[in-house]
């Protein structure tokens, strides 16, 4: 796989680093953070990788949703994943942003292989079309948490239940956080909406941006991290 103008194009048949590429940004986290954090780390998934690639001719693979690509980027994912743990991650995530387009099923597979023996918490980051496609990511097996985008999409909050997540033995990482809008939330506003998410699932989750805060400036970013910090210990401290 090569780069060119910012696209990646995919020139050969996918194969396995001779070393990882992730693990030394998750140690760079970790010497930002010390102990005042526990640090997740972040693997973009077999099939948002795929189709966000192009195919160069005399390539193996006869489509960017090819089972061989998808299982092939799963594999080097795999690796990547083993060598986040042994870095110390105390979780992993695994983003999926294409799912919206491509639906769910034909990729939940390859999304459970980059899992596959990971033992820490493995959350994955959909962005999903509807609520039937949280029906069947309900079913992954290497995957304990599944995020819900509920400050874009609170209208997943009205047909989600509790019940289904437990019935599969998952739990719910409840994005609060718009991060398409520039507008920074007030505390108020994050407050109910995590308050929301404990009405539908009960207070045992995760809180986290609905996704990433790449597209914000750094001092939006930052703002936008800090009142939802600062708005999950009030609602910490409301409980107790």
């Amino acid at each position: 796989m090569k780069s060119i103008m910012g696209r990646s194009y995919i020139v050969g048949k996918i194969s396995r680093p001779l070393r990882s590429v992730v693990a030394g940004d998750l140690a760079l986290a970790e010497e930002f953070a010390g102990k005042r954090a526990r640090i997740k780390g972040i693997l973009t998934g077999p099939a948002t990788l795929a189709v966000s690639s192009s195919l160069s001719s005399g390539t193996p693979y006869k489509s960017s949703l090819d089972p061989r690509l998808l299982g092939d980027l799963a594999t080097v994912l795999r690796f990547e994943a083993e060598r986040l743990e042994r870095a110390w991650a105390d979780a992993l995530q695994i983003d999926e942003p294409v799912l919206f387009n491509i639906g769910v099923q034909k990729t939940l597979p390859f999304i459970d292989a980059v899992a596959e023996n990971v033992t820490v918490p493995v959350k994955l980051h959909p962005h999903v079309a509807s609520y039937k496609d949280y029906k069947q990511l309900l079913t992954l097996k290497n995957v304990q948490f599944i995020g819900v985008e509920a400050a874009k999409c609170p209208m997943f909050l009205e047909k989600l239940t509790k019940e289904e997540f437990e019935e599969h033995e998952k739990q719910v990482a409840l994005g609060v956080i718009d991060t398409d809008s520039q507008e920074v939330e007030t505390l108020d506003t994050v407050k109910r909406r995590i308050e929301r998410g404990i009405e539908v699932f009960g207070d045992s989750m995760w809180i986290n941006p609905d996704c990433g805060l790449r597209l914000q400036t750094r001092q939006t970013a930052f703002a936008k991290l800090k009142t939802m910090v600062d708005a999950v210990k009030s609602v910490r401290h409301e409980l107790s």
